[in-house]
């Protein structure tokens, strides 16, 4: 999950931007197939995301460089793999769209539902 510094909706006014907010479904899908997921670093992002525990943070991942080291470091290092993979797939377990879906629909019966 290659983000930048700066997230927006619309690409061209950045007073859009969004990146201390962003919660990317996508990355529950990205955990759920068990590959080793790389993102950006971004506050935002470390709810979900814990370094060597069920992905690889980037820092300065405005530096492809850095993107390079990761993935290197992944393919030469299979208990990494493996860590990251059980660590993921329990994210997953935990944030399935059932599971988004019923907290969604306690929330509306509390507030909707008489």
């Amino acid at each position: 999950m290659p983000y930048q510094s700066k997230v927006s909706i619309n690409s061209q006014n950045y007073s859009d931007e969004i990146s201390k907010f962003i919660s990317p479904l996508k990355m529950f899908e990205y955990f759920a197939t068990g590959i080793p997921l790389i993102s950006s670093n971004l506050k935002v992002l470390r709810e979900k995301l814990i370094h060597n525990r069920n992905c690889l943070l980037v820092n300065d991942f405005d530096n492809p460089n850095n993107w390079i080291k990761l993935i290197k470091k992944l393919k030469k290092n299979l208990n990494l793999r493996k860590k990251i993979f059980h660590g993921a797939v329990q994210v997953a377990k935990k944030n399935t769209w059932r599971i988004r879906v019923s907290k969604i629909m306690k929330i509306y019966e509390k507030f909707y539902i008489k």
